[in-house]
This record gives C-alpha cells, sequence and structure tokens, in this order.
C-alpha cells in the first residue's frame, strides 16, 4: 500500500476531505463514473506527487484522446446567447462530465509537465485540427499552444485560420480573433478582425456585437471600438436588447461615460423598443446592474424621471409598468412616489386586472402602505366587475402579504364555491389553496367537488 502524506501532527493530508496519497489519486482518476473534471485535477496531482509523473502524464494522454464524450446540443444555444466573459468564467465548470473541453485542458496541463511538453502540444494540434469537434474546442486548443513556449507560431497560425473559416460558426470565429489579438504581436491582427467581423451582415447580430464588445476590451482600440457600439446602439435594425448591449459596454469606458448614458435614456424612451428593454436601461441608470454601479450613481434624477415616465405609460404593458415602479421603491427616498404610482396604476382601469392586482401587492409590501395595498385587493376579489380570473389572481396575492395569507384564504374559498363565476376561474382558486401549506385538504376537497360537478353529477 502506498505511504499516505502526513502533517505535522501526523494526521494525513487532505483536500476538501480527498486525501493526498498516490493509490487515491490513482482510483479517481481512473474511475470514469466519476466527473471528468474531478478526474482531471486528480490526474494532476498525481503527476505533481513525486515519483509518479508518468502515470499522472498516461490519465493526461488518455483523457486527452477520450473520445466518448460530445458536447451536448443544448450547450450550443447558452453559448450561443451567453456573454462570452460568463461562459468563460462560470460555464465551463458547471455543466457536467460530458464536455470536451476537459481533453483540452488535459493535453494542455500534459504540456505543462517536465519531459511532456511536445506530446501536450502535438495533442493540442490534433484537437484544434479536429473537425469533428465544436469550433469552441478548437479554438481553445488553438490559444493553448499561443500560450506555449515554442509553439505561438503555431497557435496564432490556426487562430487566423480559424478566424476566416466561414464553416465555422460565427460566434466561435469571433472568439478566435480575440483570442488572436490577446496573443503576443497579434493585437493589430486580431483587431482588424474583430472590427470586420462587426461589419460583417452575414454573421448572426448576436456575433456582430460580440466582435465589438471584444474590441473594446482591447487596449489601444478603445476608441475604434467606442465608434462601433455607439453606431450599433443607434441601429433600429439591431433588437433592442443588442443595442442595450453595446450601450453597457460602453458606458464604463473611459470618456465615454456621458454619450452611454445618453444613449441608456434614448433607449428607455424609445417607444419603438420593447417595453422590458426599455424598462432595464431605466434601471440600469437606476443602478441596478453591477456591472454599472458606480459608473452612474451621478444620475439618480435622470433615472428617476425615466421610471416616473415608464409607470404613466399607458401604452406599455401592465407589468412593465408596474416593475419600473418597483424599481423606483427600492430607490433612496423615493417610497412615498413610489407608492402613488402603484396607486395610481392600481386603480388603472385600462391597465389589465392581473397587473392591478400585482401593482396592489406591491403597494402592500412597502413600509406605511400594507393597509392601502391590502384594501385594494380585498376590493379587487369582491368586485364582480373585475372578472372572476383577475378576482382570484387578487386573492391570490393577498396570501402573498405578510400576515394576510389566512384572508386571502378566506376570499380563496369563497371563490371556489361561487357559483356565478366559471368552472375555471373556480377551479383556479381551489387548485392555489390546494398549493398552500396548511389548506392542502380544503383545496384537495373543493377540487373534487367541482370536478364532480364538471363531470355532471351535481351542481
Amino acid at each position: 500500500m502506498a505511504e499516505r502524506s502526513t502533517d505535522d501532527n501526523g494526521d494525513e493530508d487532505t483536500d476538501g476531505g480527498r486525501p493526498y496519497d498516490a493509490a487515491a489519486l490513482v482510483g479517481i482518476a481512473g474511475n470514469t463514473t466519476l466527473d471528468r473534471r474531478e478526474r482531471l485535477e486528480a490526474a494532476q496531482a498525481l503527476a505533481w506527487t513525486d515519483g509518479h509523473l508518468d502515470i499522472g502524464a498516461a490519465f493526461l494522454t488518455g483523457m486527452a484522446k477520450d473520445t466518448t464524450g460530445r458536447l451536448r446540443k443544448r450547450l450550443k444555444w447558452a453559448r450561443r446567447w451567453l456573454p462570452m466573459w460568463l461562459w468563460d468564467k462560470v460555464w465551463p465548470w458547471k455543466l457536467g462530465q460530458d464536455i470536451e473541453w476537459v481533453r483540452v485542458d488535459a493535453a494542455k496541463a500534459l504540456a505543462g509537465l517536465a519531459g511532456h511538453r511536445e506530446v501536450g502540444a502535438s495533442l493540442l494540434v490534433f484537437l484544434a485540427d479536429d473537425t469533428v469537434l465544436d469550433g469552441y474546442t478548437r479554438v481553445r486548443a488553438a490559444r493553448a499552444l499561443t500560450e506555449l513556449e515554442g509553439h505561438r507560431e503555431v497557435g496564432t497560425g490556426l487562430l487566423t485560420r480559424f478566424a476566416g473559416d466561414s464553416r465555422i460558426e460565427g460566434a466561435d470565429r469571433v472568439r478566435a480573433a480575440f483570442c488572436l489579438a490577446e496573443a503576443d504581436g497579434c493585437q493589430d491582427l486580431g483587431a482588424d478582425l474583430l472590427t470586420r467581423f462587426a461589419d460583417d451582415t452575414t454573421l448572426e447580430d448576436s456575433d456582430r456585437t460580440a466582435a465589438v464588445s471584444n474590441l473594446a476590451r482591447l487596449a489601444g482600440h478603445r476608441d475604434a471600438a467606442a465608434t462601433l457600439l455607439t453606431r450599433f446602439a443607434r441601429d433600429p435594425a439591431l433588437a433592442g436588447y443588442h443595442r442595450l448591449f453595446m450601450v453597457r459596454v460602453l458606458v464604463p469606458l473611459d470618456g465615454y461615460r456621458d454619450a452611454g448614458v445618453a444613449l441608456l435614456t434614448g433607449i428607455a424612451d424609445d417607444t419603438t423598443v420593447d417595453g422590458t428593454i426599455r424598462l432595464d436601461a431605466a434601471k440600469d441608470l437606476a443602478g441596478a446592474n453591477p456591472y454599472l454601479r458606480g459608473y452612474v450613481d451621478e444620475y439618480r434624477d435622470d433615472a428617476i424621471a425615466l421610471l416616473t415616465r415608464l409607470v404613466d405609460d399607458a401604452v406599455l404593458e401592465g407589468f412593465v409598468r408596474r416593475r419600473a415602479a418597483s424599481t423606483l421603491a427600492a430607490m433612496d427616498g423615493q417610497r412615498d412616489a413610489a407608492a402613488a404610482l402603484l396607486t395610481r396604476l392600481a386603480m388603472d382601469t385600462t391597465t389589465v386586472g392581473r397587473d392591478r392586482a400585482e401593482a396592489a401587492e406591491c403597494l402592500a409590501e412597502l413600509e406605511g402602505y400594507q393597509g392601502a395595498g391590502v384594501t385594494l385587493l380585498t376590493r379587487f376579489t369582491e368586485d364582480t366587475e373585475f372578472g372572476g380570473t383577475h378576482r382570484v389572481s387578487a386573492a391570490r396575492s393577498l396570501t402573498r402579504v405578510q400576515d394576510h395569507e389566512e384572508a386571502g384564504a378566506t376570499l380563496l374559498i369563497s371563490l371556489a364555491r361561487n357559483t356565478a363565476l366559471g368552472g375555471f376561474d373556480r377551479m383556479n382558486a381551489a387548485r392555489t389553496l390546494a398549493g398552500m401549506d396548511g389548506y392542502e385538504r380544503i383545496g384537495s376537497k373543493l377540487l373534487r367537488e367541482l370536478q364532480y360537478v364538471s363531470n355532471g353529477y351535481g351542481s
């Protein structure tokens, strides 16, 4: 049995409960039922354990050559729409074991071991040239080569080729160009490719905007990126979320905060843009976006004015107006103003009943305004002109107000037993009760009774 490593007190060394001894590491690295990332970490630790370099390297080689795992299709959608920085830093660690990126990481780790650099490098070249792999994995392999002494030119050559290959998905071509720009001596070439992609209308808009955002990350190219960001943010042909994304990149750039804020305001006021995007722009200005917080603090009054205009915009969907009021309520010193807006929205007969009920619920959650919100919800529930579906929504909202769950449940019971309401609304009220703690029995009983009636056995 292999000797176990111990600390100064004679206790066995562990890392989060895992023994450091070689035998345990061999067991983990060779266990194909475990997560591949865990096996990779064990193989790396094994290679750094005295006397086990070669066996660790053998495990890493096997993992780099393992073709049993393929990138799942559902991940490709996420990769296309998630910001590149989030995808790179978070998702590779969260998406399970059937991910081919572990093969690249294994080859890269192998190349970092004494006496195994060339084998690791050759595996990275093999992975980069493997057309069966998805483009993202191939780009990662090429990038790893640019970071490996003696193989930088091979890596940059591969990245240049990928960026120009129209058979590769646009998102991966953009990433290849950005990786190229990060390689020593290739920043201008990568920046030129990113600029070209930004103007390439054959690419998806998401790929073009990604190219611009990555250009903005390159020192010495931010002014050029700012010009593109501004142009894209003003382009009515682009979807609102793409335009907002461009502004979010522009605001933090040195010297462009004011221009970015003006664009944020423009999007929030643009009636051709989807209401949720307009609200997001106003929330960004209000400091709700953690990545812009600190850049927009001086524009608090502008944010308040924007949010107020959104609440008062009768053309917008009710839920957008309600969320605008809730955002305003969360801002220091704006509770009373938000309460007045929520009250006005709840009383607005041109607004959908559900949204009116939720506005009243938001009002009830504000300190000092619970009574007013509860009164409105109770009135909505009892108002025969309010519509059965919305009366149930109001009662459901009341159950969520602190200390008013019982009052809301009582109203739901009344609605479920109200023969003047349609069967669907009565069933909905009973179903809501059945899902509430402490009301499962009465809710289920009412559901059974209503089902009995719907089958023609009673009234």
